[in-house]
């Protein structure tokens, strides 16, 4: 039997995901870092294809923080002692974080560079 598709209590869970990540430290830091230049896109006269590319990398580095949150939380639930698959993977998705943060720095300077020079 199929389950009957409900936007609004699948947007319902996307909300209580984001719930959950403010609730991390990191994920808070990147995300009033991150709300800090969506602003600025939106308020600078960059042109619409720039402001769309902005925000775009900066909200790819919000979903690389909520999936990085999802494994750990994974992780956490599969096991409470060390294990070095449960290190590798922990690291391996804040590594994904870390590559997400670099697309975002560089597409940024790259039209902030054109903007500015």
């Amino acid at each position: 039997m199929k389950k009957n598709y409900s936007f609004f209590k699948n947007a319902s869970y996307a909300l209580a995901g984001i719930k959950r990540a403010l609730s991390e430290s990191a994920f808070i830091i990147e995300f009033v870092i991150g709300i800090c230049f969506i602003l600025f896109a939106l308020i600078y006269p960059f042109s619409l294809y720039e402001k769309a590319f902005l925000i775009a990398v900066i909200l790819f580095v919000f979903a690389a923080e909520c999936f990085n949150t999802a494994i750990e939380s994974v992780v956490d639930l599969a096991t409470n002692k060390y294990h070095k698959l449960a290190k590798d993977a922990k690291d391996l998705g804040s590594a994904g974080v870390f590559f997400t943060i670099l697309i975002a720095i560089l597409c940024w300077g790259v039209v902030l560079y054109k903007e500015f020079l």
